[in-house]
C-alpha cells in the first residue's frame, strides 16, 4: 500500500478546532506563525471570528504551520504532493527546509503576495471544465491558475475580467485576495526566490510531486527553483493527483483543512482509493491507522 500526503493551501481557511489542535500540540510553531505574520499571541488567529485569517499574509503563515504541525505527527509517507500554498509544506515535510524555516518562508510569501495584490487588483474565478475554451474567447485577458479536477478549473485576471467570468460564465469567485498563479505574482515570486534561496536546503526524505509540471521530483535544488516558478504558473493538481495514482497510490492523507481536496481527489481519481482528512483528532487518529 502506498501512501500519499496531500497538503491543503489556502482555498479554505482552516477552522477554529483545527488551531485549537495545533495550538495544543505544537503551540511554539503556531505562536511563530502568529508572529511572523505581525500579531501578538496565536489567540489573536481566533479573535473576533478569525477575521485576522482574512489577510493573506497571516493565513499563508497559518496554513503551512498546521499543515507541517499535523504531518509530524504521523508516520513518513512515501511521497508528497501541495495544492497551491500547500507545496511548502509538503517540501517541509519531505526535508527540504525545517517546519520553522518553513513558516517563516510562508511570512515572507504571504506578505509580497498581500502586496501584489494590492498594487494589480484582481482574483480567481472557479467554472466547469467545459466552459474553459469559450471563457478564454470571451475574456482574454483572463488565464488558467489552476486544473483541480475533472469538473473544475480556475481562472484568474483583473478586477474586470473577474466580474466578466461571473456574470458570462456562472463562475464562482474564490476567497482569495488576487490573481494568484499569474503575471502579476511576479515580483513577489522574486522576493520569496531570494527568501528560499538563503535557507540552507537538505536532501529530501521522500518525493514530491509537484503541480507545476505533475512530476516526481527527488533533486532539492530543482524542487526549490520549482516552489518559485509555481507561484507565476498554473497549478496542474489534477495531473499531479493522476500521476500519483499511476504510482501506484491508493491512500491519500489531506493535510490541514481537508473537504475541498477530498472532493478534488474523489472526482479525480477511482473510487477505490482511500482519502483520510486532519480536521480532529478523531480524523488524525483514523489517518494514522491508515498509515
Amino acid at each position: 500500500m502506498k501512501l500519499a500526503y496531500v497538503f491543503a493551501g489556502q482555498g479554505r481557511r482552516p477552522s477554529r478546532r483545527q488551531i485549537d489542535m495545533v495550538g495544543v500540540t505544537s503551540p511554539q510553531l503556531l505562536h511563530q506563525a502568529a508572529v511572523v505574520a505581525g500579531l501578538s499571541t496565536s489567540d489573536e488567529l481566533t479573535a473576533r471570528g478569525g477575521i485576522a485569517l482574512d489577510r493573506t499574509s497571516v493565513l499563508q503563515p497559518v496554513v503551512i504551520a498546521i499543515g507541517v504541525a499535523i504531518a509530524s505527527r504521523l508516520p513518513p509517507p512515501h511521497v508528497v504532493v501541495g495544492h497551491s500554498l500547500g507545496e511548502l509544506a509538503a517540501a517541509a515535510a519531505a526535508g527540504l527546509v525545517t517546519g520553522a524555516e518553513a513558516v517563516r518562508l510562508a511570512g515572507i510569501r504571504g506578505e509580497a503576495m498581500h502586496d501584489a495584490c494590492e498594487r494589480h487588483r484582481g482574483g480567481l474565478v472557479a467554472i466547469d471544465r467545459s466552459r474553459l475554451d469559450r471563457a478564454l474567447e470571451v475574456v482574454p485577458a483572463a488565464y488558467q491558475a489552476l486544473d483541480n479536477a475533472p469538473d473544475e478549473v480556475v481562472l484568474g485576471g483583473d478586477e474586470a475580467s473577474v466580474l466578466e467570468l461571473v456574470r458570462r460564465f456562472g463562475g464562482r469567485r474564490l476567497t482569495v485576495a488576487g490573481a494568484f498563479h499569474g503575471p502579476t505574482m511576479t515580483a513577489a515570486a522574486r522576493r520569496f526566490g531570494r527568501a528560499l534561496a538563503a535557507v540552507a536546503t537538505r536532501p529530501l526524505r521522500c518525493p514530491m510531486v509537484t503541480c507545476l509540471d505533475a512530476r516526481e521530483t527527488i533533486d532539492a535544488t530543482a524542487l526549490a527553483h520549482k516552489l518559485v516558478a509555481a507561484m507565476t504558473k498554473p497549478a496542474r493538481f489534477r495531473e499531479a493527483l493522476q500521476r500519483l495514482h499511476a504510482d501506484g497510490v491508493e491512500h491519500f492523507v489531506v493535510v490541514g483543512p481537508g473537504a475541498t481536496l477530498r472532493r478534488m481527489i474523489r472526482t479525480t481519481l477511482p473510487r477505490s482509493v482511500r482519502v483520510f482528512t486532519t480536521e480532529s483528532e478523531s480524523d488524525l487518529a483514523l489517518a494514522m491507522e491508515a498509515a
